[in-house]
């Protein structure tokens, strides 16, 4: 196994706090279980999403490449309280 998919739930760290580096992150637990591992990519600390790590320097290069590409899709869901006016809508702004 090259690659780790961790799904993220909002409220982690990735990896350490500019401002709090001790706060507790996800790269230390996985380091804790892995050894040596790479951030592919990462989203905010209030975002939930399924993130990818690299096991070692390939792979990494890899994905690396795919997302700077744009090769990888990444799609959003929105979950919505109360009942829009509308059925479908595209926002098309950076998250």
């Amino acid at each position: 196994m090259e690659i780790v998919v961790i799904n993220k739930p909002e409220g982690i760290l990735i990896i350490p706090d500019g401002f709090q580096p001790n706060l507790p992150k996800l790269l230390d637990f996985l380091i804790s279980k892995f050894g040596s591992i790479w951030v592919a990519h990462q989203l905010d600390k209030q975002t939930s999403c399924a993130l990818i790590f690299a096991k070692n320097s390939n792979p990494h290069k890899l994905l690396n490449t795919r997302f700077q590409n744009r090769e990888i899709k990444k799609s959003y869901l929105a979950l919505i309280h109360g009942f829009p006016q509308w059925n479908e809508i595209m926002i098309d702004y950076p998250i």
